[in-house]
């Protein structure tokens, strides 16, 4: 939509950072059936502004848009500053007649107690009838927050306590407020809850609330507190060393197989406190458990003091190619040099003959052998000594790092119906592009336990983004790709990946860009449009694919909007060298502009597109201030 052109003498607005914050929640997401509103800002004297603002939030609460986390952040924003409680009681004037709605109400009652505002909260509760209050919804957000003088002024008040859940004093517990579990516990008359069946001890664990955790095992009844191993991996993952400790001092058990998933998951997300934990607790002879999820994991996260944790504990190294791949793929440098750097890691990819051990010793993890292809190291070992687990994930890692050999020499000694998830295998294979991996499964896969053509498709999608050709000529000579049923669904993912070879091996292989249907083409363009992918857009055109077609009926602000949001000025200067109708909207410029996208937005003043004195005067305002931040 098109702004039309300001007179000359109306004034920019200037308003409340608050406001234009609040403002900005609503712009990027405006439907074709709205005013946008900085068009509204442009002509309408700023007298009116508030109550256009008014209309625009009670408007979009009542359509639930599906924008009600980011409206109430605002309005939190708004309500959390004393100093703006004039400009909140404006708000709140100009919705009052609307208040009385649920759906308005506690939104607005949520925002001003997580804000803890209680002037404005007292200023709320003189402006509507009690009974319009949805009791359990503000006692749950009072909990929550740990608002307990909104709890005590609801009962000094003399207001019912009846509507206070179970739900409201876990959410309390999750977030650590004990002061409002005390609260509620020593009420009088009671509140009685039932937390037989309540995971509020695993969530107090997930979110390391110890001082809630030891309230309620010292407070409530024993039975209640209920620690398993599922509690220690939680602590173990969220990196909570000193729930462990509390844990262990009040006497639960160590858990036994669920240990090594501890030390995978705390590993995996860097927490070497926790390791140490472990490694005190448990690990002194060495005999920690872990698997090689847990230094790939590091790596992948980045975490290279974990991986100086493993090599200084004195234990078995153990990992898999995986560990330099993910590194190096998440831009990991300095994990990409650690590894160069490991003897053991070097030697096995080179497949040196080396102890396969940082101390020499003799044992080394199945799996790992597996992952580096050591077929000879294997085929003398006593395989039928692994459990049926442990050769099931051998399995896996062997399809993801194309080890044949191991495949076939694990297979007959697999009951491959007895995978837990034999389907899984071929997933994989087309994941990691394992041609030959994939073709073994294929060739092995018990009857009835493979893909069907549908199944395939969402991997077949995700190979055609990678531009995994490999694996896709296994599966086109498989008969599993249905152009017919999904082509345009091809067509999109190879397009919105960016990888021409995929639109070739389509145009090649499955069908000639001449059969493409205009809406195909029409996928392939929007989806080259948005992800920037300017090669994309020219292949398409190289080979037939006209956009210009009559028969095209789509509209591409989407396109734009999208492009100009993520900083894609080569797409929109493709579309505008090849003659194809750009037109402006707020939410191309908005998204330019939140995300500072400099070139885009220059671009954009230099289009000649956008119309408005105070538009251009914004998108300038926008690059100048870009400019003195960098």
């Amino acid at each position: 939509m098109t702004t039309p052109d300001p007179t000359p003498l109306s004034p920019l607005p200037t308003l409340p950072t608050h406001l234009v914050e609040l403002i900005l929640t609503w712009v990027p997401h405006l439907s074709e059936d709205h005013v946008p509103i900085y068009s509204v800002l442009n002509v309408l004297p700023q007298a009116i502004v508030p109550s256009v603002y008014a209309s625009l939030v009670v408007n979009d609460l009542y359509l639930a848009s599906g924008r009600e986390p980011a409206v109430k952040s605002a309005l939190v924003s708004l309500f959390a500053d004393p100093a703006l409680d004039g400009q909140a009681k404006t708000l709140l004037k100009h919705m009052r007649n609307t208040l009385s709605m649920t759906y308005l109400l506690d939104p607005i009652m949520f925002a001003i107690t997580k804000a803890g505002n209680m002037k404005m909260f007292e200023h709320v509760m003189t402006l509507v009838d009690m009974d319009e209050i949805c009791a359990e919804s503000l006692l749950h957000h009072a909990a929550r927050f740990g608002r307990l003088d909104v709890l005590k002024w609801w009962r000094k008040h003399g207001y019912s306590l009846g509507d206070l859940t179970r739900d409201a004093i876990e959410a309390a517990a999750t977030a650590g407020h004990v002061a409002v579990l005390k609260w509620w516990h020593a009420l009088a008359p009671p509140v009685e809850l039932d937390f037989t069946d309540s995971s509020i001890v695993l969530d107090m664990v997930d979110n390391g609330q110890l001082a809630a955790l030891k309230w309620f095992k010292a407070s409530m009844d024993p039975a209640l507190f209920v620690f398993t191993d599922e509690h220690w991996v939680l602590a173990s993952e969220r990196g909570h060393d000193a729930i462990l400790t509390f844990a262990k001092s009040s006497r639960i058990a160590l858990p036994d197989s669920s240990c090594v998933e501890c030390i995978d998951k705390a590993a995996a997300n860097g927490h070497v406190c926790v390791l140490d934990w472990w490694y005190k607790n448990v690990g002194r002879n060495k005999s920690l458990a872990y698997t090689v999820d847990a230094m790939d994991l590091a790596s992948a996260g980045g975490h290279v003091h974990v991986l100086d944790w493993f090599s200084k504990s004195g234990l078995e190294l153990r990992f898999t190619p995986a560990a330099v791949r993910l590194a190096r793929a998440q831009g990991h440098n300095h994990v990409v040099q650690w590894w160069s750097q490991c003897r053991l890691y070097t030697s096995m990819a080179a497949d040196f003959k080396m102890p396969l051990n940082a101390l020499t010793k003799p044992e080394t993890d199945f799996v790992m052998l597996c992952a580096f292809g050591f077929f000879d190291v294997l085929a003398n070992t006593k395989m039928a000594a692994q459990p049926r687990s442990t050769l099931h994930r051998a399995l896996d890692v062997a399809c993801r790092e194309g080890q044949v050999s191991i495949l076939q020499l694990l297979g007959p000694r697999c009951d491959m119906s007895s995978h837990p998830n034999p389907v899984r295998l071929q997933q994989i294979a087309v994941e990691y592009n394992q041609p030959a991996a994939l073709q073994w499964c294929l060739r092995n896969a018990v009857r009835g336990r493979r893909f069907s053509v549908g199944g395939w498709v969402p991997h077949i999608m995700s190979a055609l983004k990678r531009g995994h050709i490999d694996v896709l000529e296994v599966l086109l000579a498989g008969d599993f790709l249905d152009w017919e049923q999904y082509g345009d669904k091809y067509v999109k993912a190879a397009s919105s990946g960016g990888h021409v070879r995929s639109l070739e091996f389509l145009n090649v292989s499955v069908a000639a860009t001449e059969k493409w249907d205009c809406d195909t083409i029409a996928f392939a363009f929007a989806a080259g449009a948005e992800n920037g992918h300017v090669s994309v857009l020219n292949w398409l055109l190289q080979n037939g694919c006209d956009l210009s077609d009559t028969d095209i009926d789509w509209d591409w602000t989407v396109q734009i909007d999208k492009a100009s949001a993520s900083g894609h000025v080569g797409v929109l200067k493709w579309w505008s060298e090849n003659g194809l109708d750009v037109s402006y909207t707020e939410r191309a410029l908005w998204g330019a502009i939140k995300n500072q996208h400099a070139p885009v937005i220059q671009w954009w003043i230099d289009s000649g597109l956008v119309v408005g004195e105070h538009m251009l005067e914004m998108l300038q305002s926008a690059i100048d201030s870009h400019e003195n931040v960098r």
